[in-house]
């Protein structure tokens, strides 16, 4: 059953035409974590699986993918970039993506570039996870980054992403779906999946209700009260969205909502 599940999904991402998968990772004041301060893009290529590429195919995918990497650290204001690999004479994916964000990083003086080996990368993440403002991978080298990221900032219950296509995206919850037996409890922690929500209000160039929920999302774990099982309270998944709900409602009813904004909003 896991298995189709797998399958159903992949295809999914390839009718869809998805090339990149971003997970937002983001330390949420209140939550206990490893890390702190926290605010780092994982951006990974999408296409495991999708079938044989030929190397100018793969040459696409990568131009593609640098460059949906530089638009988002520019027009997120961040500053640094960062490359993990498993370069070498045997792995010609992962020169031609180093190739690639090599040429990115010359096509403009914006930004900090540097490139590190998977495994030297993940262990510098465990140790100083906030000095890493966007992370790019290519494919078969994400997963592990990915876990180690929402594992810093709370679990994947606590992390939105989406799937970047050229005409759809797909949000959900960071790298995994909720447990099943914790959804038919109403046990389910909905932070990830609200966040996900905000990060779809951006793309659609609605920034201004992002913020609002966003914002209302963190005052809620400003009350250590109010936690969902998985980090230690009993409030239910209704329960916990409601509280959302509530300091949204709060907020001052004077403070004006800007109208739809022009531009292609795609900052995370």
């Amino acid at each position: 059953e896991e298995r189709s599940k797998g399958i159903c999904h992949q295809q999914i991402m390839k009718e869809l035409n998805i090339f990149a998968s971003v997970l937002n990772t983001i330390s949420i004041p209140g939550v206990d974590t490893n890390g702190k301060d926290i605010d780092t893009l994982i951006i990974r290529q999408a296409g495991d699986g999708f079938g044989v590429e030929t190397k100018q195919s793969r040459r696409d995918k990568y131009i593609k993918l640098a460059q949906y990497a530089l638009n988002n650290a520019l027009m997120s204001s961040r500053e640094k970039i960062h490359a993990f690999h498993n370069a070498s004479m045997e792995n010609p994916h992962h020169e031609e993506f180093l190739i690639q964000m090599r040429k990115m990083d010359e096509s403009t003086n914006e930004i900090d570039y540097k490139e590190l080996f998977l495994a030297d990368g993940a262990v510098e993440m465990t140790k100083t996870m906030e000095e890493f403002e966007l992370i790019v991978l290519p494919s078969n080298c994400g997963q592990g980054t990915a876990s180690i990221a929402m594992s810093m900032v709370g679990g994947h219950q606590l992390v939105p992403s989406v799937h970047i296509g050229d005409e759809y995206s797909i949000f959900e919850q960071g790298g995994n779906k909720p447990e099943e037996e914790k959804v038919s409890e109403l046990s389910a922690n909905p932070t990830g999946l609200i966040l996900s929500a905000t990060m779809m209000l951006k793309q659609a160039n609605l920034p201004c209700y992002s913020d609002l929920i966003e914002r209302a999302v963190f005052t809620t774990y400003e009350d250590e009260a109010v936690r969902t099982p998985d980090l230690g309270g009993n409030f239910s998944t209704q329960e916990f969205t409601r509280k959302i709900i509530s300091n949204i409602e709060t907020r001052d009813s004077n403070e004006e909502v800007p109208a739809k904004e022009e531009g292609l909003a795609i900052e995370f």
